[in-house]
């Protein structure tokens, strides 16, 4: 694979060429410092730029002409990274060696998906604004149907309701019904202007014809000077916020939050991820996994997260209303054993972060992502991620484990 990095006026464009897959993907990345406004706004609006055009003004006939492009598929996410939201807009395709179109072919349906949006009369169409409220509304709310988001959004939300991290990802219901057809395209003039972007591809091409192409129809006619910021700041250790949040005919979902103070670069990056796959994950080997089910039986399952830009590591699990007291005395006494871990379970935690890394050489979409916050400057190449994980030792992982502090614990379900 040869990595290449055009640079124009307006964005970059980054280039992984390679003949290794079937597939190739093209992708436009927009940078917008977050608020829970432009959340809402910016899930919407994506929506609305991968289901219809000015071109293709149905989802019918944008879908016939995905068809015709032998099934390409048009895609949006936003992400958001401490205080900024990462917009993806992108298309896979397959090789164009099989088929008889070009790339100028896939460039320019991309392209007029974001520069020619079904507009008239300067606003959004609004039976289909309607149509995306109500399926973003759908989403909203099937997430806080589930005990397990909704515990875990309403921990994060006692946590400290005004940090981005205690909002849903998807939008706030309020905020989507405030959003008019003039609105939305009123924002989407200002995301144009204001963002930052990049742009993403991988295949076997030409880049430099590739990069030749994509300026001609790029119509970013501004450079933004905002100083992104991917990191929220560290939350104050205090006293555990202790909350019971009553839910009847639920089981007993518990979520214990912790954060940490002044870590390094290196232990961001590297020692954590490795905490995190022998303390907790979602694996069946982890120690809390062993201590709450295998030992004690007290669960089906318990995970942890680790939110490295929020500052956050999350456990969750189900319990017996009666068992919460039990569970959380041995949550404790995990995150004490991490002070005493063995040169196997540090071993064995390797050989899982490298696998994965290993198969995100056969990903393209987790090779472009891994691209992108390289050159956000939040993560070191493959290669090299891989070679200073194998140098993690056990009195790395002692250190972190004495950095890391219990500050909420929340219940939700039967009193």
């Amino acid at each position: 694979m040869k990595e290449q990095t055009f640079k124009n006026d307006t964005y970059n464009l980054y280039t992984i060429k390679t003949g290794k897959f079937k597939t190739g993907l093209l992708e436009v990345e927009f940078y917008i410092p977050y608020t829970e406004v432009r959340e809402s706004y910016i899930s919407l609006l994506i929506n609305m730029l991968t289901s219809e055009n000015k071109i293709y003004k149905t989802s019918k006939e944008l879908n016939k002409k995905l068809k015709n492009l032998y099934n390409a598929n048009i895609y949006g996410e936003t992400n958001r990274v401490g205080e900024t939201l990462i917009t993806s807009i992108g298309i896979e395709f397959i090789d164009l060696k099989y088929t008889d179109i070009k790339i100028e072919d896939i460039i320019k349906f991309l392209m007029d998906s974001i520069f020619k949006p079904n507009i008239k009369n300067d606003e959004f169409n609004e039976e289909s604004l309607l149509n995306n409220k109500n399926k973003l509304k759908q989403d909203i709310n099937d997430l806080i149907e589930s005990p397990k988001e909704e515990s875990i959004y309403r921990a994060l939300n006692i946590l400290d309701k005004d940090k981005p991290f205690s909002k849903i990802a998807s939008g706030n219901i309020n905020i989507l019904d405030s959003i008019t057809p003039k609105k939305l395209y009123e924002f989407y003039n200002w995301f144009i202007q204001h963002s930052k972007k990049d742009i993403y591809i991988i295949g076997d091409f030409d880049m430099e014809k590739i990069n030749t192409i994509i300026s001609r129809q790029v119509k970013f006619n501004s450079i933004s000077t905002t100083d992104y910021k991917f990191y929220l700041d560290y939350i104050p250790f205090k006293k555990v916020i202790k909350t019971h949040i009553p839910k009847e005919n639920v089981e007993t979902n518990l979520v214990l939050i912790y954060t940490f103070k002044f870590l390094s670069d290196y232990e961001e990056e590297y020692v954590f991820p490795l905490f995190n796959l022998i303390f907790g994950s979602g694996s069946l080997n982890s120690k809390l996994y062993n201590t709450l089910r295998t030992e004690n039986n007290l669960c089906y399952n318990v995970s942890s997260i680790y939110q490295r830009y929020d500052r956050l590591l999350i456990v969750h699990t189900q319990i017996d209303k009666n068992s919460k007291d039990l569970t959380i005395k041995l949550c404790k006494k995990v995150l004490l054993e991490m002070q005493k871990i063995s040169d196997k379970e540090l071993e064995d935690a390797k050989k899982m972060i490298i696998m994965s890394l290993n198969l995100t050489l056969d990903n393209e979409e987790r090779l472009i992502d891994n691209y992108c916050f390289k050159n956000m400057g939040l993560l070191d190449n493959l290669e090299k991620r891989i070679e200073i994980f194998k140098k993690v030792d056990t009195k790395d992982i002692v250190a972190l484990a004495k950095k890391i502090k219990l500050i909420s614990i929340t219940s939700l379900g039967d009193k």
